[in-house]
């Protein structure tokens, strides 16, 4: 067994220094928010200073000046050239300094304000309303023995962590295999898993599954996570209040008249739209900043989290099939609901699955696969498929499928097992060898149109683009042995529709020769 005591010191350690980042990163966009805004503020502040001042030498209170923004700016040059700083006090160093240090506080009392509100407001929803946001059903009495299998599975994993085991709900509508726990105290903490989860997965491997889960729980990163979304939602407000200011900035610039002098009274509006201006990228870089650092520090979660279930469960081949079966089902990870999105984060596996890089809140699949167990297959495992009695209805065509599936000429259905995936259609390899098997197969007992047309009546079960059928004249022995050894790497369901549509073909002229049965017989053999 892995060293995955080392693993969680690591883990835990890279989750420190990202955490310190995360930190650092609002503070200095605060300050260089702040900065800006001083920076803005000190033009009309030394503006309105020097105003006072040539009130007070005129002693009659009465400035006459305009107030657009060109006068703001030259009044602000005159002062910075001529201005007697002994005397008049004016100097725009020491003005920029205080609406700094003013700017800076009220950026920060104003994202910690909103940071307070935001995760007070995540603490009051409570992991409850989270799960029945994404459409989940609490499991008061086990109706179904899937549903019992995943009680018995999440009991005996809170006897095993020790916790109070959580709410369950379950997401019936979702295919997809997934599940996320939320909640920040043991009485409000839920756990929900998909429906797809419950129906594909073993016991084994829903354990695994649900022990990552509580690793979560146990180890605080529901609480770290509210956090965090809360400190992102502050940094927000940065780029929310300069898109605030620069609408109002516009509406005054638009509703300004001119005053006697014929100056357009819009100072005040430009210093808004300047002001806004200025916060935005600021608070966009930031934004953008703690966002990537927060995922990082969730990509890491996902390992440790991955690391610790394994060494309670002592079951890494489990947790490792789990990761392979979502890789390989159509499905995968998909949670579909139009809230989803708000539990992203705390899926087991990407929701998406589309999402790569700084910008995933999961590590890539095969990494986590690689690391739980480094020694075993990481190919995707493709889900069963299963050939229904009734999916060929004509008796000839039912007859050759008896041939090729012993199994269906009993009169039952026919699964084709879950298998490691190798190649499915979209492998240029395969869609040849089922060009070549079918094309022989249509032109076993004749060459003229009857075979294209049977031909066209099998190919059309793979939902592929329409395909000429290849002449006999252009087949030969070892394209058709390459051919027919390249159908065992076919996925369940490829298999599926092959079986399909050679039953189709080989009854399409309501006959099956002798020569098409030996030709099922070899069918058989590589797909069964």
């Amino acid at each position: 067994m892995l060293d995955f005591s080392r693993r969680r010191i690591a883990s835990l350690r890279r989750s420190a220094r990202l955490l310190i980042a995360i930190a650092v990163a609002r503070m200095v966009t605060i300050t260089c928010t702040g900065i800006a805004i001083g920076y803005v503020l000190m033009f009309p502040v030394v503006c309105a200073i020097v105003d006072t001042n040539a009130m007070h030498r005129r002693g009659d209170g009465i400035v006459e000046r305009g107030t657009d923004l060109r006068t703001l700016v030259n009044t602000f040059r005159r002062e910075r050239d001529t201005a007697d700083h002994d005397d008049a006090g004016v100097h725009p160093g020491t003005v920029l300094l205080w609406t700094s240090l003013i700017g800076v506080a009220t950026v920060g009392i104003g994202v910690y304000w909103a940071t307070w509100h935001e995760a007070r407001q995540l603490r009051r929803r409570g992991g409850w309303a989270i799960g029945l946001a994404v459409g989940g059903r609490h499991i008061e009495t086990p109706s179904t023995p899937d549903e019992r299998k995943l009680i018995n599975v999440v009991e005996e994993m809170a006897i095993a962590f020790d916790h109070r085991p959580p709410t369950i709900l379950i997401l019936d509508d979702e295919a997809g295999i997934n599940c996320f726990a939320a909640g920040l105290v043991p009485t409000q903490q839920i756990l929900c898993v998909t429906g797809g989860a419950i129906a594909k997965l073993s016991r084994d491997e829903l354990q695994g599954m649900i022990a990552h889960e509580f690793v979560h729980l146990t180890h605080h990163d529901t609480e770290r996570g509210t956090r965090l979304t809360a400190s992102l939602h502050g940094l927000r407000g940065i780029q929310t209040m300069a898109e605030t200011l620069v609408r109002a900035g516009i509406a005054s610039i638009n509703n300004t008249r001119r005053d006697r002098y014929g100056n357009r009274r819009g100072g005040g509006g430009f210093c808004l739209v300047v002001l806004g201006a200025a916060m935005y990228p600021f608070g966009a870089i930031g934004a953008a900043a703690a966002m990537s650092l927060s995922l990082g520090f969730n990509r890491h979660r996902e390992e440790f989290a991955d690391a610790e279930a394994v060494a309670k469960t002592r079951n890494p081949v489990a947790l490792a099939r789990v990761l392979r079966i979502i890789a390989g089902h159509p499905n995968g990870g998909r949670i579909k609901h139009v809230r989803a999105a708000i539990v992203a984060p705390m899926c087991f596996v990407d929701r998406t699955g589309r999402r790569r890089g700084v910008m995933s809140s999961h590590p890539p699949m095969f990494r986590r696969i690689a690391a739980i167990d480094p020694k075993g297959d990481g190919t995707p495992i493709l889900p069963a498929a299963t050939l229904d009695a009734d999916t060929v209805n004509d008796p000839a065509s039912r007859e050759a499928l008896g041939l090729v599936l012993p199994a269906f000429a009993a009169g039952g259905d026919v699964t084709f097992a879950a298998a490691a995936m190798i190649g499915g259609m979209g492998d240029p390899r395969n869609v040849s060898a089922a060009l070549v098997v079918l094309s022989a197969l249509a032109g076993t007992d004749r060459d003229d149109a009857m075979s294209d047309y049977v031909f066209m009546r099998g190919w059309s079960e793979f939902h592929k683009e329409d395909a000429k059928r290849i002449p006999l004249d252009e087949l030969d022995g070892e394209l058709l042995r390459q051919s027919f050894e390249s159908l065992r790497d076919f996925s369940p369901d490829q298999k599926r529709r092959l079986v399909a549509a050679v039953a189709m073909i080989a009854g399409g002229d309501g006959n099956v020769s002798e020569n098409e049965r030996a030709f099922l017989d070899v069918i058989g053999d590589v797909t069964v």
